[in-house]
């Protein structure tokens, strides 16, 4: 519960506070402390469809945190669901690494001992995406404490100026699929040309905007390995993550391109 913050839809007071119920995986039999990954769920979806993925993630040894954010969640909103409110939920991803890292350092709960703070990345997928861009790289929403970013099937950001590029060292990786009926592949391609950040563009031939998360799909086996393994070279002292990425993408239904990191 974020009380420094209250929930407003369409110019209207739903509560003083934002409440931000979140589940968490963690990996079992796994000494900590593991990397943290926080999870932004799509508009309308919750958390639902992404499930299998967080559990996946959790396998690959991370712990996985996916908020219920309070005005873009369906089943937690209700009438009040509000697709702008997505300009707050930078805010509530910050709140949520804040409380999950204070959780691993006090004794007794769930947690305790588990999340490595120096390693930290923020998934998304659809407006979830965006909302992980901005906690990567955004202006104003940039949480230095993230390593990572995962953007899956994510719209380009509104910049000004339009032609603006979106800057910063956390490496990333864009997720596309180009028969997504939600955010058009020309559309995505649009945020890939936006970046100058170190990473990767994967994009999954005649993927739709929700199969391949949700799973099961042809997409899904490649995008868990992917992700997975970006995530886990990308917060790893070991690194290696472009080799393994190459790897992976070799006779999959994907292509897998390094993204313009230039000026």
């Amino acid at each position: 519960m974020d009380r420094s913050r209250p929930a407003v839809s369409h110019g209207r007071l739903v509560a003083p506070t934002r409440a931000l119920t979140t589940e968490v995986w963690y990996p079992e039999g796994l000494a900590g402390p593991r990397p943290l990954v926080v999870f932004a769920h799509g508009f309308q979806f919750g958390l639902d469809p992404y499930r299998r993925a967080c559990s996946e993630w959790a396998e690959r040894g991370f712990v996985v945190a996916a908020p219920m954010f309070p005005l873009t969640d369906q089943a937690v909103a209700g009438g009040n669901l509000d697709e702008a409110d997505i300009g707050n939920q930078p805010a509530d991803v910050r709140f949520v690494i804040t409380e999950l890292l204070g959780a691993s350092q006090s004794a007794g709960t769930a947690v305790s001992g588990l999340v490595d703070p120096s390693r930290i990345a923020v998934v998304g997928h659809s407006d979830g995406a965006e909302t992980a861009l901005l906690v990567g790289y955004g202006a104003s929403d940039r949480d230095p404490r993230v390593d990572a970013v995962v953007a899956d099937a994510a719209n380009p950001l509104d910049v000004q100026p339009p032609t603006a590029k979106i800057r910063g060292s956390a490496p990333l990786l864009i997720v596309l699929g180009d028969r997504d009926g939600s955010v058009p592949f020309e559309t995505g391609l649009r945020l890939v040309d936006q970046v100058r950040v170190p990473g990767w563009l994967l994009v999954l031939h005649g993927a739709d905007h929700l199969s391949p998360i949700a799973g099961p799909s042809r997409w899904t086996p490649e995008l868990d390995r992917v992700t997975g393994d970006f995530l886990m070279g990308t917060l790893s002292a070991a690194g290696g993550v472009g080799t393994t990425l190459r790897q992976d993408a070799a006779g999959a239904p994907s292509s897998l391109t390094a993204l313009d990191a230039g000026p």
